[in-house]
């Protein structure tokens, strides 16, 4: 019987579909998922980096507001590359809600409620000092750059109109410690312009005084002024 033809030979290189097919062997199996395992780089999110970043950010938030603040601004701020900011903060609004969350805000609300309630005997002493006006001054030290967003940086945010709630109450405060029917149409509309300008003043002071001697310094002085200020223009409003 004559001999048959020899069927020619295919080579196959180690990235074809017949050489993918073959099962590796326990030993090469093993040697594989060790060498991916030395390769891989953990992704880890260290808490010194984001404390870094919540810093950063509400530096930025305080100096820009909201709306002017930048991704890109926080991580230069931060001394990190923008990729590595989002790996932490999906967006400007996730970091916002990280650094002035609504328990801060509700506590600024509440202490400044109790601020002004106390307002009519304030203006009664002259500015002598009060447990509540001690408060107030505990609540700035701690919450500083934090009050500064919410005084005059929140605009954009779902705290914009903290501000506007906060003077309400303060020209609420205004009206009380007059007689009743002192107050003339007009006097609504400056007494909510003084409150305006009052928020703006005391979110610059709290910018601009870092330290707790000098915060402490330039608001004892800024109330005295502006306490004897409202003394003076509720006098005259009650006379007139």
């Amino acid at each position: 019987m004559p001999a048959l033809p020899r069927r020619p030979r295919t080579l196959r290189c180690a990235s074809s579909p017949a050489s993918s097919d073959r099962t590796l062997s326990p030993i090469a199996n093993h040697r594989f998922t060790i060498r991916a395992r030395l390769f891989r780089v953990p992704q880890v999110l260290k808490d010194d980096v984001r404390s870094r970043i919540r810093a950063a950010a509400l530096r930025a938030f305080a100096v820009h507001g909201y709306a002017g603040a930048t991704m890109a601004g926080v991580a230069a701020e931060a001394a990190m590359a923008p990729a590595n900011l989002y790996r932490y903060y999906r967006n400007k609004q996730e970091l916002y809600d990280a650094v002035v969350p609504d328990d801060v805000v509700n506590a600024l609300e509440q202490v400044v409620g109790r601020r002004v309630e106390d307002f009519a005997a304030l203006v009664k002493r002259n500015g002598t000092t009060t447990d509540v006006a001690d408060e107030m001054m505990q609540f700035w030290l701690h919450y500083r750059l934090e009050s500064v967003v919410i005084l005059s940086g929140a605009a954009g945010t779902r705290h914009a109109d903290v501000v506007a709630r906060i003077n309400g109450l303060s020209v609420d405060a205004l009206v009380n410690a007059l007689p009743a029917g002192a107050v003339a149409p007009g006097d609504l509309d400056l007494f909510e312009s003084i409150w305006t300008n009052t928020s703006r003043t005391i979110a610059r002071i709290l910018l601009h005084n870092e330290t707790e001697a000098d915060l402490r310094g330039t608001i004892t002085s800024f109330w005295r002024y502006q306490v004897a200020g409202l003394t003076a223009l509720l006098r005259h409003l009650a006379q007139r």
